[in-house]
């Protein structure tokens, strides 16, 4: 099935919504889930296997505040199979009051497997940390 450029849009932002709101909820599982095709880059470190995601994120989200990640500057590139997308984020701790700690920028691909969109790379790279 073709998916429009609209459709493709849509599609991409919303995996990358869910990324962000698996993230916030510090669910490693949910990550490993919606990540478990792709080859994942988080800051140096490369992740090929669901199994490999979940041990990743669960350490990471162990030791991680409450957060939020806001993102914005979304470009989406479609193609025949899929498609690619770039955003910036920024992760912000909620405490008593909100605290900025780290910017950057995720870079990520996408394809069409039986109507089901999923990702097939997913970068993370951070500008800045508190």
């Amino acid at each position: 099935m073709a998916f429009s450029p609209a459709e493709t849009r849509h599609a991409i932002e919303n995996l990358l919504g869910r990324y962000a709101e698996c993230a916030d909820a510090r669910d490693a599982r949910g990550v490993a889930e919606l990540l478990g095709k792709a080859r994942v880059s988080f800051a140096g470190t490369v992740l090929d296997t669901d199994e490999q995601i979940f041990g990743y994120y669960q350490s990471l989200f162990a030791a991680a505040p409450v957060s939020r990640h806001l993102l914005s500057n979304i470009i989406v590139d479609p193609d025949i199979d899929g498609g690619s997308a770039r955003c910036r984020y920024s992760r912000w701790a909620i405490e008593s009051d909100a605290r900025l700690l780290a910017m950057g920028e995720y870079r990520a691909s996408f394809r069409v497997e039986d109507d089901t969109w999923e990702f097939t790379a997913f970068e993370v790279s951070r500008a800045w940390q508190a």
